[in-house]
């Protein structure tokens, strides 16, 4: 049987952290031996979620002496026949083993679009590039920015988007009122101020003040929260409810009618984030801004409205 580590620098709640444990999950089912090793701590947010999904998870804890770490991680990285790597921050921890095992396969995924520039990210790529099998991206855009910043050959880089299984059969919701939902962590780049300005932009259109009341489902959590929930406290046309963080993304989708991505980046450059891909066929509506990602994706969800920016919320309506 074919094994497989997932190391990670964390398993805090994220878009990368979610699809390593879906990838593992679905790896699992597969016949393959995949798990995980988080290079944090045991209270992750999603440690517990990943075990719940009887995926084994190893946890070499952050403040652990750094010669403890090491050794602990070159005698795990030993057991497996492929190390895949989701993060450049570790990259420092598995560069010994790999000096020490030349011949240990290495997969490299590179999630968003930092460019990672910087002489001490350019001289940890130069020494690890030699035993890394393979890189991949989860968007085309993500591989751009580093081709600009990296001169790696083309035959080790592949380009594999966010993919969601899509079942023959599924449900789309017809309750009233109508519900959007916004999934993602709370914090400024993901733009979720956004979508409650374009609610409250609604809520004083004379064109609009005679609609239907709505609600708004936020899930996640993060430093903006309370700014979020003052901006809320405004809205008096619709329900705004905070259910904090939730481990299973998938489980939420049942009570959502219109998932809304609101990021500042996601829309613009990036154009259809891990949360949205799975969301897209059980939905009266998905909405983002135009992408050429988005029209790659939004063939199984005919009715999605597709909108230029967040303040256009008001076609879904």
């Amino acid at each position: 049987m074919l094994s497989i580590l997932h190391v990670l620098p964390s398993l805090k709640l994220g878009g990368a952290e979610r699809f390593t444990i879906e990838l593992a999950q679905l790896q699992r089912e597969q016949g393959l031996d995949a798990r995980i090793l988080c290079l944090n701590s045991n209270d992750d947010f999603l440690v517990a979620a990943a075990r719940e999904k009887q995926i084994p998870v190893f946890v070499s804890a952050r403040r652990d002496p750094r010669l403890k770490k090491l050794r602990y991680i070159n005698t795990l990285l030993k057991q497996f026949d492929i190390i895949h790597l989701h993060s450049p921050r570790i990259l420092q921890y598995l560069l010994p083993f790999f000096l020490l095992n030349p011949g240990k396969k290495l997969v490299y995924t590179r999630h968003g679009l930092n460019p990672l520039k910087g002489m001490y990210m350019h001289m940890m790529h130069f020494l690890i590039r030699p035993y890394v099998s393979h890189i991949t991206f989860v968007t085309q855009s993500g591989c751009d920015v580093f081709k600009r910043n990296y001169t790696w050959p083309d035959r080790m880089i592949s380009v594999i988007e966010n993919g969601a299984f899509i079942p023959a059969e599924y449900t789309i919701s017809t309750a009233a009122p109508l519900r959007f939902g916004s999934v993602g962590r709370m914090v400024e780049l993901k733009g979720q101020k956004l979508l409650l300005q374009a609610l409250l932009q609604l809520q004083n259109d004379q064109h609009t003040q005679r609609c239907e009341s709505y609600q708004l489902h936020f899930y996640g959590a993060g430093p903006v929260e309370s700014d979020l929930r003052e901006a809320a406290s405004n809205i008096s046309h619709g329900e705004v409810f905070f259910h904090g963080q939730v481990t299973d993304v998938a489980s939420i989708y049942a009570d959502i009618d219109v998932l809304v991505v609101s990021s500042r980046v996601a829309n613009a450059k990036r154009g259809w984030g891990c949360v949205s891909t799975p969301r897209a066929p059980c939905t009266r509506g998905s909405t983002c801004s135009a992408s050429p990602r988005w029209n790659r994706c939004k063939g199984r969800s005919q009715d999605a409205a597709l909108a230029n920016a967040a303040c256009r919320c008001r076609v879904l309506v």
